[in-house]
């Protein structure tokens, strides 16, 4: 089943629509749980609690043209959420890994504590990543959102891990300056 006759069965309230979304989406969705969680049966959780959540944001939301990346942004916010609930001591050292990089370029918490602080962040970083080309934003938004690895994201867009690396590092040093200009202190 296509995305609009899930959404389209969503908006009619649709028991069946959380089946046809576990069926075209679950096991993606539990994948990339299971990257953030480190652990199979918390990523089954959140998957299903992303159906629940999906249900009850359809409506008002309409996802026809990014129902996929709407269930990631949903169930990524449920696996950090249920990271921070676990009040987990050790986190995945992929995930400390990656916000260690990312606090190489990006302002600290008090720098941004108000929401407009944040909401002008988002769209510094949304406007940033218009500036890559396509194949670098894919590497960034691969890394970074979808916490992929460098061999996943080598394998899944053709190109060579140095290249992705080598890629990330630019983007990373991009990123800060071009912050910096916009007057965030790194």
């Amino acid at each position: 089943m296509d995305d609009r006759s899930i959404i389209n069965l969503y908006l009619k309230r649709d028991e069946s629509a959380v089946e046809e979304t576990a069926k075209s989406y679950g096991a993606m969705l539990r994948r990339f749980a299971e990257r953030i969680l480190g652990s199979f049966e918390d990523a089954e959780e959140t998957a299903n609690d992303t159906y629940l959540t999906c249900w009850n944001r359809i409506p008002p939301s309409e996802p026809y043209d990014y129902f996929r990346q709407f269930l990631l942004k949903i169930t990524r916010h449920l696996s950090f959420d249920r990271l921070r609930t676990a009040k987990a001591r050790k986190r995945s050292a992929e995930i400390v890994e990656l916000t260690e990089e990312m606090a190489e370029c990006l302002p600290g918490n008090e720098d941004t504590e108000s929401l407009v602080a944040e909401k002008l962040l988002r769209e510094n970083l949304n406007r940033w990543l218009l500036t890559l080309s396509s194949e670098k934003r894919s590497f960034f938004v691969r890394r970074y959102f979808l916490l992929e690895n460098i061999r996943e994201i080598a394998a899944g867009t053709g190109a060579s891990e140095s290249l992705v690396k080598v890629s990330l590092h630019r983007a990373r040093k991009s990123l800060k300056e071009f912050l910096e200009k916009e007057g965030y202190q790194i």
